[in-house]
Order: structure tokens, then C-alpha cells, then sequence
């Protein structure tokens, strides 16, 4: 696994818990519609008490493992933070920990740290293979 795939863990999380959070939406509002989950001729048939009762199961096992999402979300986030700041240079966790943590674009840190667009894009490499020999090579 290279330095980027491992940092990316961090967003790959977070977009599997929106999307989570969106279905958990969309499984509530059906469950808690007045009139219940609809379904057509074309489908399998259910009563309203048992469309009811798998709506609300449904909706207790994804709770459930979005809350498992989140957890795990939780510990991975400090995990990479705090390998992030054990690099011994400044300049490499700033890039690193907006690039990969608070998600900018790598020009949005180039130009909050004052850097031209190929100095950003050489540090930021450097800052990874430094990660890498770091972190991901013991």
C-alpha cells in the first residue's frame, strides 16, 4: 500500500458514513411515513405490519453499523493523525494533515502556506515517501 492509499483511508470513512447516514434517512422517512412503505403488484407482497417491522429492522442494523462505521472512522482518524506528527518536519505534517485529515485540495495548501504550485507538489511527494520510510516501511 503506498503513502497516499494509506492516507486516503480517512476520506474513503468519511464518504462511507454519508452514505450511510443517507440511507438511514431514506430507510426512516419510510418507516415513519403515515402511511408506510408503498409497494406495487410487481413486487412481493406484504402486509403493512410485516412492511413496517422490516423497515424498522432494517433500520436498527444499519444504526448499528454506522455506529461500528464511526467508531472505527474515530480510531483510524487518530491513528494517521498522530503518525502524521511524528514526522520530524514541520512543513511535512502541515501538508499532510490538510491534504489527507481537514481534506483540502493540495493547491488550497499550497497557497495557505505561501508556496508556488510545484513547490507544494514536490514537498507534498517528499513529505509522503518521508511518511512511507517512516511509518509504512517498519
Amino acid at each position: 500500500m503506498t503513502a497516499k492509499q494509506y492516507l486516503r483511508q480517512i476520506k474513503q470513512m468519511e464518504t462511507a458514513i454519508s452514505v450511510m447516514e443517507s440511507e438511514l434517512l431514506r430507510i426512516r422517512s419510510k418507516v415513519e411515513s403515515p402511511t408506510g412503505p408503498k409497494y406495487t403488484a410487481a413486487r412481493v407482497q406484504y402486509s403493512t405490519g410485516d412492511a413496517l417491522e422490516n423497515g424498522v429492522v432494517k433500520l436498527a442494523m444499519l444504526e448499528s453499523k454506522l455506529s461500528e462505521q464511526i467508531d472505527k472512522y474515530e480510531e483510524t482518524r487518530q491513528r494517521i493523525v498522530g503518525e502524521i506528527l511524528s514526522l520530524q518536519k514541520p512543513a511535512y505534517v502541515k501538508i499532510l494533515y490538510s491534504i489527507y485529515v481537514e481534506g483540502l485540495p493540495i493547491w488550497k495548501t499550497g497557497q495557505r502556506m505561501h508556496y508556488s504550485r510545484s513547490q507544494i507538489k514536490r514537498i507534498h511527494g517528499a513529505a509522503l515517501k518521508m511518511f512511507y520510510d517512516t511509518v509504512l516501511s517498519i
